[in-house]
């Protein structure tokens, strides 16, 4: 990692302030390489990029360089010193952009790849769906319960044809990666199913954790450790709701109504999201507006058993 497009002409203290009261644990890898390199390249004391708060003098013009640190600069009105503000855990590119092997989700939370699916594929799943056996949600009591006033949206499983090739496909080394990172796992599992919401569908804010009523009483059920949603639709439009919401922690601990919208993804065809797990979100209701067009999906989970 280098610092580009940089000329050393003014003089600039900033100041690097800890996210989310944790210090910068979110500057790891990439971002804490650039700022040991740009020190030893200016021969500063080299600094913690972990402490909560992190002193540069930077010789810079343009306001490019905090961006090639992943860092947002604002200016403020009354032309004080700039404050870096850390850009949100997130990667959204387009897939035949995106490198898997060097992806991490514990630098970057949420993955959004767009064009992950081809035409082709869509219509293969799509052709699956119409196969399918669904369940409505008014025929599964237990996640009508947990889930309220969510209209009625279908479920189904995958076919076995369907299922190994979502699997091959999604299999990225990154997700392996990360599900690895965790210690003393006993099994792996996955859990991933056909998806299919009309107007009036919806499923409320919940984080992926509270999942016992899936599972006979007295099982612990495996931990879900990324979440993945997938589209298959042929067309959507901004109009047609269905968005998936993601939250970012509550600004007052413990009260849901103080969560603070980080992502409004929508779902796009073709387009593959995948969080770490726990994160609070929500999928917003297909309006009316979608007249009888169908949100087509593929959602569910990486977990592992311990």
């Amino acid at each position: 990692m280098r610092i580009t497009n940089v000329i050393f002409l003014d003089t600039l203290c900033i100041s690097l302030v800890g996210w989310n009261g944790v210090g910068l644990s979110f500057l790891d890898f990439t971002i804490s390489r650039a700022i040991r390199h740009f020190c030893r390249s200016r021969h500063f004391k080299e600094e913690s990029p972990f402490s909560t708060n992190i002193l540069l003098e930077v010789l810079t013009k343009k306001n490019t360089a905090f961006d090639t640190l992943g860092i947002k600069v604002i200016k403020t009105a009354a032309g004080h010193e700039d404050h870096p503000i850390p850009r949100k855990g997130t990667m959204r590119i387009p897939f035949y952009q995106f490198n898997p092997e060097t992806f991490s989700f514990i630098d970057d939370p949420v993955l959004i790849l767009e064009d992950f699916w081809s035409a082709e594929e869509r219509r293969q799943f799509r052709s699956a769906m119409e196969r399918a056996t669904w369940t409505s949600l008014a025929d599964m009591p237990a996640v009508a319960q947990a889930f309220p006033n969510c209209g009625n949206w279908l479920k189904a499983d995958i076919g076995g044809p369907e299922a190994s090739h979502f699997l091959e496909r999604v299999g990225m080394p990154c997700i392996a990666n990360y599900i690895e990172s965790f210690p003393n796992i006993k099994n792996r599992h996955v859990n991933f199913n056909f998806y299919s919401y009309k107007a009036g569908d919806c499923l409320p804010t919940h984080d992926d954790t509270d999942d016992a009523y899936t599972y006979a009483k007295g099982r612990k059920p495996p931990t879900r450790r990324l979440a993945l949603a997938t589209y298959f639709h042929e067309e959507w439009h901004p109009d047609w709701g269905g968005e998936l919401i993601m939250y970012g922690p509550p600004a007052n601990p413990g009260q849901q109504t103080s969560l603070q919208v980080t992502h409004c993804i929508p779902p796009s065809p073709g387009s593959l999201a995948i969080f770490a797990v726990p994160r609070q979100h929500r999928v917003c209701r297909v309006d009316a507006l979608a007249g009888e067009q169908k949100r087509l999906s593929i959602a569910g989970w990486f977990m592992t058993e311990h």
